[in-house]
This record gives structure tokens, C-alpha cells and sequence, in this order.
């Protein structure tokens, strides 16, 4: 029998992995620590990393997705504020409407930055998508890979040192890491948390 969080109502039903005890979860005791965090010093450690990657790539500092959302507005704001060149990349999930194509289109001119658009196969996409309906019951599944892979691929491919990721799932929701752990994509986390435990392989 699963238990509910008498503060955010999660249960330990939640995908990511939750603790629940008398006083809340795992999740909610995570979020407190945004009470207590020391975060000029954070801002100190993050323009550490700033000053390490800055201007070894010829054009880009950092690679940034985005979809966006509200929180990509404030991720590429602090961005540009710390004096990085961002490349924002996006993947066509083939699912948006007017507003989020809309919305996408405003975060790229607001902030006058570079962008690229990655758009699959539609042939392939629809079966993949139909595969993990019928496989996981889940129809994201091939855009959240995809989403989590172009990123790394354009990083790698045209040399550009970092990627920023605008939120981290697993701590934000659930609270299976700490803030102070200093949580960096791995293809573990990535399996565990983005692709919920679905190895893309076994979709393909």
C-alpha cells in the first residue's frame, strides 16, 4: 500500500522514488534546504565554472535546451547575465500548437540568441511513438530521449564545452539528491529518471 506526503500529497507511487515519513518526504525536506542554502556561495562556485569554460569554444560557451517554458526564460536570463554565449537547441516533438510554437519563437527573439531546431523523421518518429504506446504506454517516451540526446550530440559535435540543463527532476520533485550534491548528467540519471527506467535501445 503506498503512502502519501502530508504536505505535497506525492506518494511513494511517484516514478523518480519517494520517502515518506511523519513530518513529510524526502521531496518537501529537499525543498527546505532552499531556506538555508548559502547562495552566494553557489553563485561563487557557478562563476568558477563560468571563468573555466569561457571562450574555449570559438562561437558558443554553453549549450542550453529548451522547450519553452516559463523556466527558460529565467534559465537563458541568468545566463546572458553571467556573460555566457548560449546556443539554445529544441527538438520538434511534433506535438506543440500555435501558443508553444509561439511561445518558442518569442524566448529565441526576446533574448536575440542563436538557435537550431532539430526536426526527426516523421515516418520514424510516428513509429516509435506508436512502439511505446503500445510497449511503455507512454507517448513522450521518443521526444524526452530525444530531447535529452540532441543536446549532447551538438555539444560534442561542434565542441562546445557545457551544457545547461534548466531543472533537475529527481531533486526538484522528489528529492532524491541533495542541492549541495552538485547533481551532472550521466547516462544512468538520464535512463532513470528522464526515459523512466526505459532503455531506448529496447524501444528502437
Amino acid at each position: 500500500m503506498h503512502k502519501f506526503c502530508n504536505q505535497c500529497l506525492y506518494t511513494t507511487e511517484h516514478p523518480f522514488g519517494l520517502s515518506v515519513y511523519q513530518s513529510g518526504c524526502s521531496g518537501c525536506s529537499t525543498h527546505q534546504e532552499k531556506n538555508v542554502i548559502n547562495w552566494d556561495e553557489k553563485h561563487q562556485v557557478l562563476q568558477t565554472i563560468v571563468k573555466q569554460v569561457k571562450k574555449k569554444s570559438k562561437n558558443y560557451d554553453c549549450v542550453v535546451p529548451v522547450t519553452g517554458d516559463a523556466e527558460d526564460y529565467f534559465v537563458l536570463s541568468k545566463i546572458l547575465a553571467l556573460g555566457l554565449s548560449p546556443l539554445v537547441v529544441s527538438v520538434n516533438d511534433y506535438f506543440k500548437n500555435d501558443i508553444g510554437w509561439h511561445n518558442l519563437h518569442q524566448l529565441i527573439t526576446n533574448f536575440d540568441v542563436d538557435s537550431l531546431v532539430f526536426n526527426p523523421d516523421i515516418r520514424v518518429y510516428k513509429d516509435l511513438v506508436r512502439t511505446s504506446l503500445r510497449k511503455f504506454d507512454h507517448i513522450l517516451l521518443p521526444s524526452l530521449s530525444l530531447h535529452t540526446s540532441f543536446p549532447v550530440h551538438v555539444a560534442y559535435e561542434r565542441k562546445i564545452p557545457l551544457i545547461i540543463w534548466g531543472q533537475h527532476q529527481a531533486i526538484e520533485q522528489v528529492g532524491k539528491f541533495s542541492h549541495h550534491d552538485n547533481v551532472e548528467m550521466s547516462k544512468w540519471s538520464r535512463k532513470e529518471h528522464d526515459l523512466f527506467e526505459t532503455d531506448i535501445d529496447t524501444l528502437i
